[in-house]
């Protein structure tokens, strides 16, 4: 995640071309596993389909840190190989990427206080509603208030 109090602009513009990458929507592994979790609630785009991938993914998830010394941003077909374990960038890059593998819009949220990022979360946006998936809010559709920090990434 960019901070802004050791890593230069370039830095972090390195770091957003690594989450790009990472997201691949058109992997077979992810889109499947994708469909197959909508697909328990059938129909056009519904909220159902949103809460079901949302709850799946945080009851399996297992948090695992990065090293101290590289920010790795694993592919979502590489974290669902992993058995769903990884730090908030993977949980943010395997919510959006579910999401948007049956249809869905999503943001990259990135926060942190006192001039420094810390934290990535996404939005799904439903019927220009954004929805928060944050891995460490404990429950759905919640963003946690106390950062003074956000950048919004589309």
């Amino acid at each position: 995640v960019p901070s802004h109090d050791s890593k230069s602009s370039v830095e972090d513009s390195v770091n957003l071309r690594s989450l790009i990458t990472a997201i691949d929507v058109d992997n077979p592994t992810t889109n499947d596993h994708a469909v197959r979790l909508a697909s328990k609630f059938e129909g056009e785009y519904n909220i159902a389909q949103v809460c079901r991938i949302h709850d799946y993914i945080v009851k399996k998830w297992k948090y695992v840190s990065d090293s101290d010394k590289q920010e790795i941003f694993r592919s979502a077909s590489r974290t669902i190989q992993n058995d769903f374990a990884g730090d908030c960038d993977d949980f943010a890059l395997l919510s959006a990427v579910l999401l948007e593998s049956v249809g869905y819009k999503t943001a990259f949220v990135i926060v942190g206080r006192d001039n420094r990022y810390t934290h990535v979360f996404i939005y799904a946006i439903i019927d220009d509603k954004l929805i928060p998936f944050d891995l460490t809010a404990n429950k759905f559709n919640f963003e946690k208030p106390y950062y003074n920090l956000k950048k919004i990434i589309k």
